[in-house]
């Protein structure tokens, strides 16, 4: 069936100019990328300090925005981006020094950080001393 052979080579070289193609495209999407001034980033700062990306989408869908700027992100509640999915310690940390150097920072920061392990322990015992109690004994704290 000669048609067919036809129609494989036609097939043949419109994949071969689709991939030079892809490639040529490929080309100028890398020759952009290595141009700093091509890439502006998509919170609207002209400053050098950037948010890196795991931060930015996350507060991009707290915002549900696309554009996310220093100012909008500043007048958030620092419990309600601490509670963000996608935002754990060391994100709230990049976050907060990123608006610093914007000269912003979040709202209702905490006052003083507890140590964790140091409150954990002194739940355990307060919950020890609570059972103790429940179950009649008497529990004298040493001062």
């Amino acid at each position: 069936m000669p048609g067919a052979g036809l129609a494989f080579r036609l097939a043949a070289v419109s994949h071969v100019r689709a991939r030079a193609l892809l490639v040529q495209q490929r080309g100028e999407l890398l020759s952009t990328m290595s141009d700093p001034t091509a890439c502006k980033p998509s919170n609207g700062a002209d400053s050098g300090v950037l948010l890196p990306t795991r931060q930015k989408n996350a507060l991009r869908l707290l915002l549900d925005k696309r554009v996310i700027t220093p100012k909008e992100v500043a007048l958030l509640d620092y419990r309600t981006v601490e509670r963000a999915p996608g935002i754990g310690k060391s994100s709230l940390d990049i976050i907060r020094a990123w608006l610093n150097s914007y000269g912003l920072d979040l709202r209702d920061l905490p006052t003083a950080t507890v140590n964790q392990r140091t409150a954990q322990r002194t739940r355990k015992l307060e919950r020890a001393i609570d059972y103790l109690r429940w179950h009649g004994y008497e529990v004298h704290r040493s001062r």
